[in-house]
């Protein structure tokens, strides 16, 4: 413990060998063989008030120390980089009438991410909807299905004074759609103006001073 009040851990790593990243790397002619590594870290050490606790967080530093010319050197890492399938891992520990989910993820740069929060049924079933509504949306015969789909409502009858604007995936009211939206309703051209807007995001449409169709 420091004088931050915080508790420092540390934990030897075993190289883990990397061909892939030198494969990765062989542009720049640098070899990554032996760049992986692995530790397991002892959550035991937290005791149930730390775990119960919104105030405790996790950070990771890692430290190289390798010789270099007869000289031993040291260094800090960047962010940890993990593979872009890698597989998220997560564990629950029940503490008194409370459970608590560790997770370790990547982030959408691929970078590693451990995090810590109280665990809900409800809420987790949520996020497993949510992620296999992503997972289909992404599938290759899906998107040939829009293909088709949009290449069919290409050949109906087209509303000539009829405009959709959309902005950030309809997540906002803003930008060049919004300036010429406003333009259009400021000088009363005859159109039918309508807006796509994502439905978790429709405050955004109905703030004072905004007047949509």
């Amino acid at each position: 413990m420091n004088q931050n009040n915080e508790m420092i851990h540390e934990y030897k790593a075993d190289n883990v060998r990397r061909d892939d990243l030198t494969e990765i790397a062989k542009q720049i002619g640098k070899n990554y063989d032996w760049a992986g590594f692995s530790a397991q870290l002892d959550l035991s050490i937290l005791d149930d008030e730390q775990l119960e606790s919104d105030d405790t967080a996790f950070h990771f530093e890692l430290q190289i120390v390798y010789l270099r010319n007869g000289l031993l050197h040291s260094e800090k890492s960047a962010p940890l980089l993990v593979p872009k399938a890698f597989k998220i891992q997560q564990r629950m520990i029940k503490s008194h009438d409370r459970r608590n989910k560790i997770a370790v993820k990547q982030d959408k740069n691929n970078t590693l991410v451990f995090s810590a929060e109280d665990y809900h049924l409800i809420k987790e079933m949520k996020k497993t909807a949510k992620r296999a509504v992503f997972r289909v949306k992404r599938n290759r015969w899906v998107h040939k299905g829009y293909k088709v789909l949009f290449l069919m409502a290409s050949h109906l009858p087209v509303k000539k004074n009829l405009i959709v604007f959309e902005s950030f995936l309809g997540k906002q009211y803003s930008c060049n759609p919004r300036a010429i939206y406003e333009y259009m309703k400021e000088h009363h051209l005859q159109f039918n103006m309508v807006w796509s807007a994502d439905g978790r995001f429709l405050k955004q449409f109905y703030k004072p001073g905004y007047r949509l169709r």
